[in-house]
């Protein structure tokens, strides 16, 4: 195995910053403290190209060094946005909608190769496993969430569609993801604080406008 890779599905290429840079720092202070190469790819423009074909259609040399560290990876990372109220879409730092995770599955599944060895994927994504239903009053997603409502979150999505193709595990979160920079730790919102979070979020986005 030859490290961590991390997957930039959150903004165009070498534009790194806010919670981007510190997902990158942390991971590197993690891969540093356990003696592994950490490399990123800019994932943006490749998914795009590879979901339209636009502007030009992508090609095997395109995804050539891609390919060959996700194949030696001991662990994935995939670093994209989410938000429960935009449905099962990644997004990028714009908050533009990136893809589906159907769409995300598919371009995993061509950058993952068949291994032998199982795939640890984790999914550095706010609400990443946070069902359709996400409000914090109508589900508690601290204790076991019932099957049906796991089943409408955009990593269970994601999983669905790979698991049976490639031997992965996958993880994510059900709140807010944050990676301080310095130490590595990843710090994940309280289930509590959730509906308090996304309505002052709503109401101070309702009051710029």
């Amino acid at each position: 195995m030859a490290g961590y890779v991390i997957l930039n599905f959150e903004d165009p290429i070498g534009n790194y910053g806010g919670a981007l840079q510190a997902s990158i720092s942390g991971i590197g202070v993690k891969g540093n403290v356990k003696g592994h190469q950490v490399q990123t790819f800019d994932c943006v423009e490749l998914i795009r190209s590879y979901i339209t074909g636009q502007p030009t259609p992508i090609t095997a040399q395109d995804l050539t060094a891609l390919d060959a560290a996700c194949a030696s990876a001991d662990k994935i990372y995939v670093v994209i946005h989410g938000d429960p109220r935009r449905g099962t879409v990644g997004l990028t730092t714009d908050m533009r909608q990136l893809c589906t995770a159907a769409q995300l599955a598919v371009f995993l599944l061509r950058i993952i190769p068949v291994r032998p060895v199982q795939y640890t994927i984790s999914m550095i994504m706010c609400y990443g496993a946070r069902s359709a239903t996400w409000q914090h009053a109508l589900v508690d997603h601290q204790g076991k969430i019932p099957a049906q409502e796991l089943a409408t979150s955009f990593a269970y999505k994601v999983f669905k569609e790979i698991c049976t193709l490639r031997n992965v595990r996958l993880t994510a979160r059900t709140g807010r993801v944050n990676h301080n920079a310095q130490s590595g730790v990843v710090y994940v919102e309280e289930d509590l604080a959730i509906d308090e979070y996304i309505a002052m979020d709503d109401y101070n986005k309702a009051i710029a406008r």
